[in-house]
């Protein structure tokens, strides 16, 4: 009998949290056992699965089993693939967790609730959210990824961790010519953008050139997940949620109207690039960026690519007035690769074949950019 009724209040309560999240995330888990008893006419002395319940509620509700997970000083990363596999990734290596925490629909509402909690909108047609979070003490970068759009019909998460110190430039395996080259291209508010590919170094080494800037000047930094502390009063930040009116691009045309002696864009990742590079092009100086790519030169093409992807204007304007008009306003691609700057180059201009730039460090080779549709051909 005891059992049955466990059994009972379980389901009861599992269906209470659901049907009240989907009207508010003000939840208090005593308050819903009461009333799930209460309606029940059970006493919470016949019952032997409070604790159980309670444990359930604080892994939805706040997602305790990322707490729960071995937790070290090093972690780096943690990527939850389903309710039973999760990899950690600590001192660069590797190591993966068979787990038994929640079922696939639990850990589906959870990754809701937490996007919600977080302001995030995250559902079909918005199936991609990042936010930071704390664990441990430490902040992490949450990406949310929908079932929508993965093969395996379940969502992921993953939670980077986001560097809270800015080191020196020569820890980037510079010279002592590169770092005053590089401090003085800051301070002559040069165009730049910083490339490199995942977990690179490229959010580290743009916190570095921050500290480069005159504390005097009005900064203006655009991010979606607050990587980039200011270190004057003197910067405005503004935080993109994806919502109408407060993407990374609606902010990159807000800040043109804000005054601004600088504009620092976290990570150029789509159209957001339109209103940065023209920008650039109406005259403000000393832009900063990242942005993923292989190579110094692959960023001129990526660029490229993307602004004629998301321009309207595409019609109007081909591929390689589009590379002219990025190479006419951006000055030094740097691109770094597992924490250390490889590759500088001065761009110098375009023609029709492509970029042209002056390599300061590393082997690039002018190559003539193409249009990734000709390629195609």
């Amino acid at each position: 009998m005891n059992q049955d009724i466990n059994s009972y209040i379980r389901l009861k309560f599992k269906e209470k949290v659901k049907a009240t999240l989907k009207k508010t995330l003000s939840l208090s888990f005593n308050d819903i056992l009461s009333k799930c008893l209460q309606e029940s006419s059970i006493s919470e002395t016949e019952i032997t699965c409070s604790l159980e319940l309670e444990n359930w509620f604080n892994y939805i509700f706040f997602t305790n089993y990322i707490e729960d997970l071995p937790y070290d000083e090093y972690l780096q990363e943690i990527i939850i693939h389903s309710e039973s596999n999760i990899d950690l990734i600590s001192k660069g290596e590797k190591s993966k967790l068979e787990v038994d925490f929640l079922s696939s629909e639990d850990l589906q509402l959870s990754f809701e609730v937490l996007a919600r909690k977080n302001q995030a909108e995250w559902n079909f047609q918005t199936p991609f959210a990042s936010f930071s979070i704390l664990i441990g003490g430490s902040t992490y970068r949450c990406t949310l990824v929908h079932e929508c759009i993965t093969q395996e019909k379940n969502s992921k998460a993953f939670f980077r961790k986001a560097s809270q110190q800015s080191f020196d430039l020569e820890s980037f395996s510079l010279s002592s010519k590169e770092v005053k080259l590089i401090q003085d291209l800051v301070r002559q508010k040069k165009n730049i953008i910083v490339s490199g590919a995942t977990a690179s170094g490229k959010t580290t080494f743009l916190k570095s050139l921050v500290c480069l800037f005159d504390k005097q000047e009005h900064t203006i930094v655009i991010e979606d997940t607050h990587e980039i502390p200011g270190p004057s009063s003197s910067f405005s930040h503004l935080l993109a949620n994806g919502s109408k009116g407060k993407t990374m691009t609606d902010y990159c045309s807000y800040a043109m109207r804000m005054s601004p002696d600088r504009i620092l864009l976290g990570e150029i990742r789509s159209n957001e690039v339109i209103p940065f590079v023209l920008a650039m092009n109406t005259g403000h100086k000393g832009l900063l960026t990242t942005i993923h790519s292989n190579s110094a030169k692959d960023t001129i093409s990526r660029l490229s690519m993307l602004f004629s992807l998301f321009s309207t204007a595409s019609n109007a304007i081909n591929y390689q007035q589009v590379t002219k008009l990025i190479c006419t306003n951006i000055d030094y691609v740097i691109h770094l690769e597992k924490k250390n700057v490889i590759e500088i180059i001065n761009i110098i201009g375009a023609d029709d074949n492509g970029a042209i730039y002056k390599t300061i460090k590393g082997s690039s080779l002018k190559i003539p950019l193409q249009h990734p549709l000709d390629l195609a051909s």
